[in-house]
């Protein structure tokens, strides 16, 4: 069984949820109500969407059968979690080079005015 579209959502958040989303299983079956958790070390996992019971617990509504299917679910999520990731990092690299260069231009302009005006006396 591939894992294949799999979607997510940056919560861009402090805390333990790092993302939403969704995934396909050989694109004929969908499981919604994934997260993208990180752990009290500092590790990313993969939970699955759970409901709580009246005893206050939590139980996961669908789960991998096996490990090798944990693992290959887990490493599908896990690897476009870290391509989000580094294109938001990217995107805010640009930004903040944008934002730069805008700032210089708008010091350039203001020094040449201040140059202008001080001729025309």
């Amino acid at each position: 069984m591939d894992v294949n579209d799999v979607r997510l959502n940056l919560t861009h958040k402090e805390g333990a949820v790092k993302a939403f989303g969704s995934l396909s299983l050989d694109g004929e079956f969908a499981v919604k109500g994934l997260r993208v958790m990180e752990d009290k070390n500092g590790r990313n996992f993969v939970s699955m969407p759970s409901r709580q019971k009246s005893d206050g617990t939590y139980e996961d509504i669908c789960f991998p059968l096996n490990k090798e299917f944990y693992h290959e679910l887990q490493d599908a999520v896990l690897e476009q979690y870290n391509q989000l990731v580094d294109l938001e990092q990217q995107k805010g690299q640009v930004e903040g080079q944008d934002k730069n260069q805008a700032e210089k231009e708008a010091e350039t302009e203001a020094k040449n005015h201040t140059a202008k005006k001080g001729k025309g006396r």
